[in-house]
Protein backbone atom coordinates (compact mmCIF):
# COMPACT_ATOMS: atom_id res chain seq x y z
CA UNK A 1 0.00 0.00 0.00
CA UNK A 2 1.51 3.12 -1.06
CA UNK A 3 1.47 6.39 1.17
CA UNK A 4 0.05 10.03 -0.22
CA UNK A 5 2.08 13.22 0.11
CA UNK A 6 -0.73 15.66 2.00
CA UNK A 7 0.67 18.96 2.31
CA UNK A 8 -2.42 19.87 4.69
CA UNK A 9 -0.96 17.76 7.02
CA UNK A 10 2.71 18.81 7.23
CA UNK A 11 2.20 22.21 6.98
CA UNK A 12 -0.14 24.95 7.91
CA UNK A 13 -1.44 28.25 6.39
CA UNK A 14 0.29 31.15 7.95
CA UNK A 15 -3.05 32.72 9.51
CA UNK A 16 -2.78 35.10 12.28
CA UNK A 17 -4.91 36.92 14.63
CA UNK A 18 -4.16 40.02 16.22
CA UNK A 19 -6.52 40.47 18.45
CA UNK A 20 -7.24 43.95 17.34
CA UNK A 21 -9.59 43.06 14.50
CA UNK A 22 -7.07 42.08 12.49
CA UNK A 23 -6.50 39.23 11.02
CA UNK A 24 -5.36 37.01 7.94
CA UNK A 25 -3.07 35.06 6.24
CA UNK A 26 0.57 35.66 5.02
CA UNK A 27 0.92 34.77 1.19
CA UNK A 28 3.18 31.58 1.10
CA UNK A 29 6.51 32.98 0.57
CA UNK A 30 9.12 31.97 -2.15
CA UNK A 31 12.48 30.46 -1.06
CA UNK A 32 13.54 33.88 -2.53
CA UNK A 33 11.48 35.88 0.12
CA UNK A 34 12.58 33.50 2.85
CA UNK A 35 16.34 33.84 2.48
CA UNK A 36 16.05 37.43 1.48
CA UNK A 37 14.17 37.59 4.87
CA UNK A 38 16.49 35.59 6.55
CA UNK A 39 20.13 37.29 5.32
CA UNK A 40 18.54 40.75 6.62
CA UNK A 41 18.13 39.52 9.45
CA UNK A 42 21.21 38.28 9.83
CA UNK A 43 23.07 40.76 8.50
CA UNK A 44 21.24 43.82 10.28
CA UNK A 45 24.55 45.14 11.96
CA UNK A 46 26.13 46.19 8.76
CA UNK A 47 22.34 47.77 7.98
CA UNK A 48 23.30 50.46 10.36
CA UNK A 49 26.97 50.74 9.35
CA UNK A 50 28.24 48.39 11.89
CA UNK A 51 30.54 45.71 11.65
CA UNK A 52 29.34 42.42 11.17
CA UNK A 53 30.53 39.94 13.51
CA UNK A 54 33.20 38.04 12.04
CA UNK A 55 32.23 34.54 13.93
CA UNK A 56 28.34 34.33 13.69
CA UNK A 57 29.22 31.31 15.71
CA UNK A 58 30.71 32.75 18.31
CA UNK A 59 27.97 33.72 21.18
CA UNK A 60 29.83 36.42 23.40
CA UNK A 61 31.18 38.40 20.05
CA UNK A 62 27.72 38.22 19.42
CA UNK A 63 26.49 39.62 22.76
CA UNK A 64 29.33 41.97 22.69
CA UNK A 65 27.82 43.43 19.58
CA UNK A 66 24.39 44.06 20.58
CA UNK A 67 25.63 45.05 23.74
CA UNK A 68 27.96 47.81 22.51
CA UNK A 69 24.76 49.36 20.77
CA UNK A 70 23.09 52.36 21.25
CA UNK A 71 19.51 53.31 21.84
CA UNK A 72 19.31 55.07 18.75
CA UNK A 73 20.89 51.73 16.61
CA UNK A 74 19.05 49.94 18.46
CA UNK A 75 15.78 51.54 17.19
CA UNK A 76 17.38 51.22 13.96
CA UNK A 77 17.34 47.29 14.21
CA UNK A 78 13.92 47.38 15.12
CA UNK A 79 13.03 48.82 12.11
CA UNK A 80 15.26 47.40 10.05
CA UNK A 81 13.45 44.13 11.44
CA UNK A 82 9.82 45.54 11.01
CA UNK A 83 10.93 46.69 7.32
CA UNK A 84 12.52 42.59 6.65
CA UNK A 85 8.91 41.22 8.13
CA UNK A 86 6.54 43.29 6.21
CA UNK A 87 8.38 42.78 3.28
CA UNK A 88 8.15 39.09 3.67
CA UNK A 89 4.44 39.32 4.62
CA UNK A 90 3.82 41.06 1.64
CA UNK A 91 1.00 43.38 2.81
CA UNK A 92 -0.55 40.45 5.07
CA UNK A 93 -0.60 42.19 7.78
CA UNK A 94 0.72 45.43 6.66
CA UNK A 95 3.66 47.68 7.89
CA UNK A 96 1.03 49.69 9.81
CA UNK A 97 -0.63 47.18 10.92
CA UNK A 98 2.86 45.41 12.46
CA UNK A 99 3.43 48.97 14.20
CA UNK A 100 0.05 48.42 15.94
CA UNK A 101 1.09 45.94 18.12
CA UNK A 102 3.94 47.41 20.21
CA UNK A 103 7.17 45.60 21.15
CA UNK A 104 5.73 42.41 22.61
CA UNK A 105 3.44 41.51 19.81
CA UNK A 106 5.85 42.60 17.47
CA UNK A 107 8.46 40.55 18.50
CA UNK A 108 6.14 37.26 19.39
CA UNK A 109 4.66 37.85 15.67
CA UNK A 110 8.63 37.78 14.48
CA UNK A 111 9.41 34.66 16.52
CA UNK A 112 6.46 33.26 15.31
CA UNK A 113 6.71 33.78 11.63
CA UNK A 114 10.26 32.89 12.25
CA UNK A 115 9.43 29.28 13.83
CA UNK A 116 6.95 28.62 10.74
CA UNK A 117 9.27 29.09 8.39
CA UNK A 118 12.27 27.27 9.69
CA UNK A 119 10.30 24.90 12.36
CA UNK A 120 10.33 21.21 12.00
CA UNK A 121 6.76 20.60 11.63
CA UNK A 122 7.44 23.54 8.30
CA UNK A 123 10.13 20.73 6.63
CA UNK A 124 11.90 24.00 5.12
CA UNK A 125 14.90 23.34 3.68
CA UNK A 126 15.95 27.18 4.89
CA UNK A 127 18.25 27.57 8.21
CA UNK A 128 16.85 29.59 11.08
CA UNK A 129 18.43 32.70 11.31
CA UNK A 130 17.00 34.15 14.83
CA UNK A 131 16.74 37.86 15.34
CA UNK A 132 19.73 38.40 18.39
Amino acid sequence: MATTFDLTKQVSSLAFKFGNGVAGTIPEPSNHAVNTFQDKLANNLEAIGRPPVSDKTDMDEIRKAYTDLTVEEMDQLHEWSLDALADLCGGSPSRDQLDELGHRGQQAFLGWVQEQLSGPNSRSGTTSLRAV
